[in-house]
């Protein structure tokens, strides 16, 4: 099985720019703060394998055309997608991100991936790039960096701790979902 993530590198701002200050992220955290978290995800030799690819996209604050593209460049019946996206939330007493717009996956095969993680599943959750893999009917999930103060402006907020905690979740669900086939990992319901 292909496991793909796919985060967008594009923003709504002319001038995109984040303050660190203190343990807090402040300023175009969409999709920077993500974008911060792969940054654990490239340290570990995981997505050195041949079947993982980290593919980031332009235009999913318009039209998707990167999303698209890869969903016209892979097979859903052999391709898993994780999505790296930020969501408005606060981050909980016992979470520091979200697993949102689940699609064809059984959500115990996630917990079983990830059981030290500090996380919550939100069911659905907000158009992303998740849905339009989804249409297209690929195994999707979206790890979620949250936070606060709107996602389109430069005042949004988000904790270092929980661009840290997705980070740490993206190598846990790869490492976790590369030793399983595309088949074990569906849900029935969907």
């Amino acid at each position: 099985m292909k496991i793909i993530i796919s985060a967008h590198i594009d923003t709504v701002f002319k001038d995109p720019y984040c303050i660190y200050r203190g343990g807090i992220l402040e300023g175009a955290n969409d999709n920077f703060a993500s974008i911060m978290a792969l940054g654990t995800v490239l340290l570990n030799p995981i997505w050195l394998q041949d079947n993982i690819e980290i593919q980031l996209t332009e235009d999913e604050e318009m039209y998707m055309d990167g999303a698209k593209s890869i969903a016209k460049k892979n097979n859903p019946k052999d391709t898993f997608i994780i999505v790296m996206e930020v969501t408005e939330a606060k981050p909980g007493k016992n979470h520091l991100f979200t697993i949102e717009n689940v699609h064809e996956i059984k959500i115990s095969e996630i917990k079983k991936a990830l059981p030290k993680h500090p996380f919550r599943i939100v069911n659905g959750g907000t158009e992303s790039e998740a849905w339009l893999y989804a249409e297209h009917k690929f195994s999707v999930l979206e790890v979620c960096v949250p936070v606060v103060g709107g996602v389109h402006n430069l005042q949004s907020k988000t904790n270092i701790k929980s661009i840290e905690a997705v980070g740490k979740a993206i190598v846990a669900l790869v490492e976790y979902f590369s030793t399983k086939d595309i088949a074990s990992i569906r849900s029935e319901d969907d």
